[in-house]
């Protein structure tokens, strides 16, 4: 256990987290912060995620992104692991690899905590001004003031410009996915055909959660907490897109969506991802050659 009246956690940004935790997991990541802070390697950490944001609820972990003093830091992971390990509240640490939103990962779980746990990501000195550092994320502390420089370049893009996570052309990408569905269709491989439709529906939800409801300012995939943004209509209409590995119903479900499609291009809404006329009255050609193919197939 560690002295909790330090400096680091005399920091208002912190007590104000820690306070959205329940007492034992708030005493965890008291202790876990002070491990990592110890490490003269780690010269910022950035405390992110859903209780940075104040979207939490009691199945919430935490995100913690350290910056990293410099590259290849599989030694400095490793301390820290058989750090951790030796914490006797500590259930498991696993190392999951580098994942673009959180550098090299691994994640904390603990005895008793069915739905409680530590992601911490190491992020590579090199790629310090290309992180993406949260804009809503909360500062432990920035020994260089790298992170505040490059957070402050993200929170002052404009709507969702400042999420590199999504799609910048989902219409024509939703072209692009139906004609692999079709291909897929006449070769009879079914489980290729649900993976894009996948793909396709995640597209849509972006134009809907962008477009449509102006909810645009969320992180990771857009049909992240679909149910508290979206009005149950919507919710009800995209049930109804989910498909049964059937040739049938992947077919009900693509022209489902090719509908949805067109409504949405026809509210000109796709003027705000392109002003070239030319490639709007191919989309239209291409949608609705598509909603005629399916149609026969389905025949």
């Amino acid at each position: 256990m560690y002295n909790h009246n330090d400096e680091l956690l005399i920091n208002k940004t912190t007590q104000n987290l820690l306070s959205n935790l329940k007492i034992k997991c708030k005493v965890i990541v008291s202790d876990f912060l002070h491990i990592l802070k110890k490490h003269n390697e780690i010269i910022g950490l950035l405390w992110g995620g859903s209780i940075s944001r104040d979207e939490s609820d009691e199945y919430s972990d935490i995100d913690l992104f350290c910056l990293c003093k410099k590259d290849q830091n599989t030694s400095l992971v490793n301390k820290i692991i058989d750090s951790i390990s030796k914490d006797n509240r500590v259930d498991r640490v696993v190392s999951q690899g580098i994942f673009q939103w959180l550098g090299q990962t691994i994640t904390i779980y603990f005895k008793n905590e069915e739905f409680f746990s530590i992601d911490i990501g190491f992020i590579e000195y090199s790629n310090r001004n290309s992180f993406f550092w949260e804009p809503k994320g909360l500062i432990i502390w920035d020994n260089e003031n790298i992170i505040s420089k490059n957070q402050k370049k993200i929170q002052e893009l404009s709507g969702y410009k400042k999420y590199p996570f999504f799609s910048s052309q989902p219409i024509l990408h939703s072209i692009l996915m139906i004609k692999k569905i079709k291909k897929n269709l006449l070769r009879g491989h079914l489980w290729n055909c649900n993976e894009y439709l996948n793909k396709l529906r995640r597209n849509l939800i972006f134009l809907l959660r962008i477009h449509i409801i102006n909810a645009e300012d969320f992180l990771g995939n857009p049909e992240r907490n679909i149910e508290d943004v979206f009005p149950e209509e919507i919710i009800i209409r995209l049930n109804d897109t989910q498909p049964q590995i059937l040739h049938t119903d992947i077919t009900r479900c693509t022209l489902l969506i090719i509908d949805w499609l067109l409504e949405i291009i026809n509210s000109d809404i796709v003027k705000q991802e392109t002003i070239d006329s030319k490639m709007i009255e191919w989309y239209f050609v291409e949608l609705n050659n598509s909603l005629n193919f399916l149609g026969k197939e389905n025949m």
